[in-house]
């Protein structure tokens, strides 16, 4: 009896610890996410100022190659 509750006992610790290794897997994942988050942010505002450099570069090409054939 006393080694079938040592057991009991035994399997719930290791149930418990297991428990808390995944919670700390969990929340160090949500971190990553969110860090991943962060970055993903940071790449589209990058790409968004990249591709409104690109428009303007085009309307001021644009501009010079109606200069250059004299459409001032």
């Amino acid at each position: 009896m006393i080694w079938k509750l040592n057991q009991l006992f035994t399997e719930t610790e290791n149930a418990r610890e297991e428990t808390q290794d995944w919670k700390n897997e969990a929340a160090q994942l949500k971190m990553e996410v969110a860090v991943t988050e962060l970055v993903l942010e940071d790449a589209q505002i990058k790409l968004k100022a990249a591709l409104k450099e690109v428009e303007v570069a085009k309307t001021v090409e644009a501009s010079a190659v109606q200069h250059i054939r004299g459409g001032f």
